[in-house]
């Protein structure tokens, strides 16, 4: 008899009703986000694996599937949909009008590095990607459109944890490090407060990967820290041998000659360890304390001023927490402030958020956040960028315990395209664009996040096809039909 063959560990096969509820969820969540103007894009599931080595840093790059090509190329399953998604906007978009919202959906291939909720390796997401502006508007719709997508699909109880890896590298770059010291410290926000002594451990660890230098070190170094005693050939020889041996993988598409110039950098110099241990300490308060947002910034208001950093570092976290605050459509739902919160995604450079669920608080229903730097680092425009991913597996296990089965949605046109006269309208503008999608999302609308802008909103609202232009002013909505208008 021939040996069966069963599908593969982490993976799950989905028949009659299951397969239908997953597919009915991806649905109801794909149209939650087109309902504020994200237009479908598809990639490949089979990507180069430099893609997500590039900026994705070394938690995901220890989870990757990594492949073959017949041509001998290097590549990977993609272990998440932003950075395909970033790729082929750097591949098809010549002359963007800004910004662009594109959303996704598929399959995406992680390995289980550890016993996780889900234990799978293969999830579905359902996401989407908002290019092309910094403002804090922008931050508040990407966290509002993933929690409207949560309430839509029934589920109860659900929190959101922010978190600002802007704010905390701000905080950091006062006390002078070098860059990877700094990302040495960023790295290890995660699991910060469960160190027994966590000062302590971080510079002993910062010492292990010589970080730092000190007396001590004198009769113990590697050959590694021992550049600084050869001549500048010397030293450079032992660096080219050393790039050599790391590969091509690790260099990329990078000059090879910056990467070694970087590299002897960095490895003839090291950072004083008072400044990082005065770093350490600022960051030990900074995450010791999580909750309400008037609590947390509080906090961490006292932690600046003991230390007579810069109080302004912190405006981004104020007027995100202001603007959510007074705005419908996320007050069922928790939110928790956290500045020890850092997602594993390494390419994240503001915003950060994640929405969970106590009945499984290890496998995130959603996550996201801003990642300016992404676009730039894969060789497209410097642009700023953020966006954010439901997983449907998460969200049909909370579905499935609750009894509760998701729901339906249609898709239809651009509505209207909404735009605040003044950064103060753009509450205003939210409550409208909440009103004219109506309470069962039928009609697609679209917030324009540059406040003041208004001849580019109506040029966008015309080059979408909208209906309807409607302008947030201190009398109100004014409301302009656009269907007599080419597009």
């Amino acid at each position: 008899m021939q040996r069966l063959v069963r599908n593969m560990p982490g993976s799950a096969d989905l028949i009659a009703d299951t397969a239908q509820e997953i597919s009915t969820l991806e649905s109801l969540l794909s149209d939650t986000v087109a309902a504020w103007g994200y237009r479908e894009v598809r990639t490949p599931i089979v990507e180069e694996a430099d893609l997500f080595l590039r900026k994705s840093g070394g938690e995901l790059a220890a989870r990757l599937y990594r492949v073959e090509d017949p041509g001998g190329r290097k590549a990977a399953l993609r272990p998440e949909l932003t950075a395909s998604t970033i790729r082929a906007f750097i591949t098809l978009v010549d002359q963007p009008l800004l910004p662009v919202r594109w959303r996704y959906r598929g399959p995406v291939f992680r390995r289980q590095t550890s016993a996780g909720a889900s234990g799978l390796n293969q999830v579905t997401q359902v996401g989407a990607e908002l290019i092309g502006s910094s403002s804090h508007l922008a931050d508040v719709e990407t966290v509002l459109v993933a929690c409207d997508g949560i309430r839509r699909a029934g589920v109860e109880g659900a929190s959101v944890r922010f978190g600002h890896l802007g704010i905390v590298s701000g905080l950091l770059r006062a006390f002078g490090l070098s860059d990877r010291a700094e990302l040495f410290l960023l790295t290890r926000l995660t699991g910060l407060r469960e160190r027994a002594d966590p000062v302590n451990s971080l510079l002993e660890e910062a010492r292990l990967l010589r970080l730092t230098a000190n007396d001590t070190d004198k009769d113990d170094r590697t050959p590694l820290t021992s550049l600084t005693g050869l001549d500048a050939d010397q030293a450079l020889a032992v660096v080219k041998q050393m790039v050599a041996s790391f590969g091509p993988t690790w260099v990329g598409s990078r000059d090879m000659r910056d990467v070694e110039d970087r590299l002897l950098e960095k490895l003839q110099s090291s950072d004083d360890p008072a400044k990082l241990e005065g770093a350490a300490e600022m960051l030990v308060e900074l995450v010791s304390t999580t909750g309400a947002a008037p609590t947390v910034i509080a906090a961490a208001d006292n932690v600046v001023a003991s230390r007579s950093l810069e109080r302004g570092l912190l405006d981004p976290a104020r007027e995100l927490a202001s603007f959510l605050s007074g705005t419908t459509g996320i007050q069922e739902i928790d939110q928790i402030w956290d500045f020890g919160f850092a997602p594993g995604l390494a390419y994240y450079t503001g915003l950060v958020f994640e929405v969970t669920h106590p009945s499984q608080p290890d496998w995130p229903l959603a996550g996201g956040g801003r990642y300016d730097g992404l676009i730039k680092a894969l060789g497209g425009p410097d642009l700023p960028a953020l966006g954010f991913a439901y997983t449907a597996e998460a969200l049909l296990a909370v579905l499935d315990r609750s009894e509760k089965g998701p729901g339906t949605s249609d898709q239809t046109p651009l509505e209207a395209v909404v735009v605040p006269r003044r950064l103060a309208d753009s509450a205003v503008a939210l409550a409208e664009a909440e009103r004219l999608r109506g309470p069962d999302r039928s009609r697609v609308v679209v917030i324009y996040p540059e406040p003041g802008q208004i001849d580019a909103a109506r040029e966008y609202a015309i080059s979408n096809g909208a209906r309807t232009f409607v302008m947030i002013g201190p009398k109100g909505p004014h409301s302009v039909s656009l269907e007599d208008l080419p597009n």
